[in-house]
């Protein structure tokens, strides 16, 4: 494994992570992109295809490298809404998948833009918003506070809904979910738990999840878990923890003062590690 903070890197993540103030500006030289988007907080970005997809508070904007364009999507489009908290691509089966702060849940396919309110719509108390959107077969696999909603891609049912996975059956908030080997890996406050997804065990029964006890991960504020290297990365605001799919290790990462991280994400065979100030490469020796 080795960690490193490329400084050609960072500035292609800044290129994808544009805002418009800089270009919003008089004396504008030929070249040079130029858009009255208010696009200024852009804070998620996804890659699909020849598109490159941006979220921002006010809400999506892709590059298509086909034919050079910036373009704007929102409700004028089909959108539900404008305030995105996810954004995911399924290169599979061709999905882009839009989760928004409301609880609402937007995917466009080949087909056009599909929609589901089964979050927005639910009598669940407290906090709605999707925090992550991650992909199995046809399944749209959504995070929240609650637990985890898997909606089939076809028909926007409810496939399988995850609740009360904390030790002792009570709410649990998921920051992002990953599949590897079959299973689906959770991160939470009370570390990485995980569940076969081809057993037939029953997947909403709290006691069925493997929640590693013992483990350097037992017990993390976990944010993010990804794929890497034939297993899993997994972040904590400081801390990165590698699964060789046997065991949890954690590796050495320095950060300077306050600075944490924020999420982690796979990136052609690397991943990237993104902090408030910076963003590591971590690719493997192999």
């Amino acid at each position: 494994m080795r960690i490193s903070t490329d400084k050609g890197l960072i500035l292609w993540v800044l290129s994808l992570l544009w805002t418009t103030t800089s270009v919003a500006q008089e004396n504008i030289p030929i070249g040079v992109w130029r858009t009255h988007f208010n696009y200024d907080n852009t804070f998620l970005v996804e890659e699909a295809g020849s598109r490159i997809f941006a979220a921002a508070s006010a809400g999506l904007t892709f590059f298509d490298s086909e034919d050079n364009s910036l373009n704007r999507l929102s409700t004028l489009d089909g959108l539900s809404e404008v305030s995105v908290s996810a954004l995911s691509y399924d290169e599979a089966n061709i999905i882009l998948a839009i989760g928004y702060e409301s609880g609402n849940l937007d995917w466009i396919t080949e087909q056009g833009i599909m929609n589901s309110t089964s979050i927005l719509n639910s009598t669940i108390s407290g906090e709605k918003m999707i925090r992550h959107i991650s992909f199995y077969q046809n399944l749209i696999v959504v995070s929240t506070d609650f637990g985890v909603l898997m909606f089939d891609s076809d028909t926007g049912e409810v496939e399988e809904a995850l609740l009360n996975l904390s030790d002792e059956g009570e709410i649990l908030p998921i920051r992002s979910s990953v599949v590897f080997n079959d299973q689906i890996f959770l991160a939470t406050l009370e570390g990485v738990i995980s569940i076969s997804l081809i057993s037939g065990v029953n997947l909403s029964d709290f006691n069925n999840w493997e929640r590693y006890t013992g483990s350097f991960i037992e017990g993390q504020d976990v944010l993010s878990v990804i794929t890497f290297d034939q297993g899993l990365l997994a972040a904590t605001d400081d801390r990165l923890f590698y699964f060789d799919g046997a065991t949890w290790s954690e590796w050495n990462l320095t950060l300077d003062g306050d600075e944490e991280i924020l999420r982690l994400r796979s990136a052609s065979n690397v991943a990237l590690l993104l902090t408030d100030t910076r963003v590591f490469q971590i690719a493997s020796e192999q």
